[in-house]
Order: C-alpha cells, then sequence, then structure tokens
C-alpha cells in the first residue's frame, strides 16, 4: 500500500510537472508571436513618413497613415492567438514635428525619428494550474530611423 501512495504521489508531482511545461512552452510561443507583431508594427509605422514635409527637409511619421497601418496589422495578429483574447496598442511617434520629448525614456536617442509601439494581450488564463495565473502579455519595440536626411 506504501508503495501504490508513493507511486501515485509521484505520478501526480510529475503530472504537474508535464502540464507546467507544456503552458510555459506555450507562453514563451505567444511571447515570441507578440513581438514579432511589435516588431512589424512599429517598422512599418516609421516608414510611413510625410512626403509633403520630407521635400521640406523635416522626416515627418505621417499620424494617421501610421495609426491606419498599426491597427490593421494589430488585427491580423489578433488571427495568431488563442479565440478569447484582444490585443490593443498604443503608438507613440517622435519625429520633427511632434518632438522628442520623453523619447530618453524610452531608450530613444534624439534627434532621429522613431515609432514606439507596445502591444497587450489580455485574454483568458493561459496557465492550467491553479497556483499560476497569467491573462496579459505585453511586448514593445521601437523602429528608429538609423542617419536622419544623411547617408554613411
Amino acid at each position: 500500500m506504501k508503495t501504490f501512495l508513493v507511486f501515485l504521489a509521484l505520478v501526480l508531482l510529475f503530472t504537474g510537472f508535464l502540464v507546467y511545461t507544456a503552458d510555459l512552452s506555450f507562453y514563451l510561443r505567444l511571447q515570441s508571436e507578440l513581438k514579432t507583431a511589435a516588431e512589424e508594427c512599429a517598422d512599418a509605422a516609421a516608414l510611413m513618413s510625410d512626403s509633403r514635409l520630407l521635400g521640406e527637409g523635416l522626416l515627418v511619421i505621417d499620424p494617421a497613415g501610421a495609426l491606419q497601418v498599426v491597427s490593421v496589422l494589430a488585427k491580423d495578429a489578433r488571427e495568431r492567438f488563442p479565440a478569447g483574447g484582444s490585443i490593443s496598442f498604443d503608438l507613440q511617434l517622435f519625429d520633427d514635428e511632434k518632438g522628442y520629448e520623453g523619447c530618453r525614456a524610452l531608450g530613444i536617442e534624439e534627434g532621429r525619428p522613431a515609432a514606439y509601439v507596445c502591444l497587450t494581450y489580455t485574454g483568458d488564463d493561459l496557465f492550467r494550474l491553479p497556483s499560476i495565473r497569467c491573462c496579459q502579455i505585453v511586448r514593445s519595440a521601437v523602429y528608429q530611423w538609423e542617419y536622419g536626411l544623411t547617408s554613411h
């Protein structure tokens, strides 16, 4: 009987480990997918330059175009995640017209246009074990123009 109880305890323990590792692998994959989506959004948003102001020598990111492209990409990214969840985004643009206030806090070098995108996935609990609760994943990305208008 003692052998049976020890065996049952080990089965329960190892089943918990197996469930945890499977859930952790799924969580890490979702984090990677969200990071990839954030990088795609930041890249696309930063490349939406205002051609009218570019002709005047200013590097300005078109806010309407950037917002539209990030909305579309975030909606496309939503399809790669479990049903019942949602993806929201925060877009911040830094350029010659909007200024560079607050860019240092995000690790962005002043004087070079940049787009900062933060994607947040909110959904059902991603772990099946009752002791671990995670319903939200947040990943961010920055795309910054390297040299401005001059080429090196």
